[in-house]
This record gives C-alpha cells, sequence and structure tokens, in this order.
C-alpha cells in the first residue's frame, strides 16, 4: 500500500501481512516507493491498483 503525505513530505510504502503492517518506509514520490515494492517485495508495476 501507498500512502500519500504532503507533498514536501512524499509517501509511505507500507506492506501488509495478516493485516499486520511488517515493512513501512518513507519515499520521495510514488515511483521510489513502487520500486522498492518491486525489488523488494516483487510487486510488478502492473500489479498496482488506484
Amino acid at each position: 500500500m501507498i500512502e500519500y503525505d504532503l507533498p514536501e513530505v512524499g509517501c509511505y510504502l507500507r506492506v501488509y501481512e495478516n493485516s499486520q503492517c511488517i515493512h513501512d518506509s518513507l519515499q520521495d514520490t510514488e515511483a521510489m516507493a513502487k520500486e522498492e515494492a518491486l525489488e523488494q517485495w516483487r510487486v510488478q508495476l502492473n500489479e498496482w491498483n488506484e
């Protein structure tokens, strides 16, 4: 899940397992969050829902 903060802050990449957050990282942009998700968690770009 990507959660947006204020534009000057960025967005959070949050990974959940069994309804519990197991990873939380702040990224500057949505693209950077998706890149981290791909590299760390193998979430393909076409798997994201708006």
